[in-house]
């Protein structure tokens, strides 16, 4: 192989540690909702993997979009993250508009689109972090100053926290 060839393999070669750290968390997470779960899932719906169930198909869901993410280059993330960060805003703005955000256990905290309702909170988590390193990445060296650095991440920052 010619060293082009070897490099573009080191480029798309996966992390094996950090995908094993994530299979051990998806399994805690999986276990833990499990052993806190089943009595409520046998007393309301009469099957006690009732939400163990629901965890697995979303950690299904999860592990295809995990792959679909692999495979899109990091420039091209690096790209999408404002837009990303301004629909997140967006999304958590509605949240809060009477008659949009749909109320669950007396919260309202999620946005109901047709049969799914989507929580803006959990897409809020991702969005700040691809931003905030997209942000980071371009600031570089000026990140140590206060002005320049720490309190415009700490303005952003705050008004996702204030928002979710």
């Amino acid at each position: 192989m010619t060293p082009m060839h070897v490099e573009a393999l080191e480029r798309r070669r996966p992390d094996y540690l950090l995908l094993a750290s994530t299979v051990a968390l998806l399994v805690i997470g999986a276990l833990m909702v499990y052993s806190a779960s089943f009595v409520v899932a046998h007393n309301e719906f009469n099957d006690d993997a009732y939400f163990l169930t629901r965890q697995l198909l979303w950690i299904g869901v999860g592990v295809v979009g995990l792959f679909a993410a692999m495979r899109v280059d990091y420039r091209r993330w690096r790209s999408l993250s404002l837009p990303i960060m301004f629909i997140c805003i967006g999304m958590l703005v509605l949240v809060l508009v009477p008659g949009i955000g749909a109320s669950s256990y007396g919260a309202v905290r999620w946005l109901k689109l047709g049969p799914v309702q989507v929580q803006p909170s959990e897409i809020a988590k991702l969005a700040i972090i691809l931003y905030l390193a997209d942000w980071l990445a371009r600031r570089g060296p000026i990140v140590a100053e206060f002005m320049k650095g720490l309190l415009p991440f700490a303005i952003i920052v705050g008004i996702v926290a204030a928002l979710v």
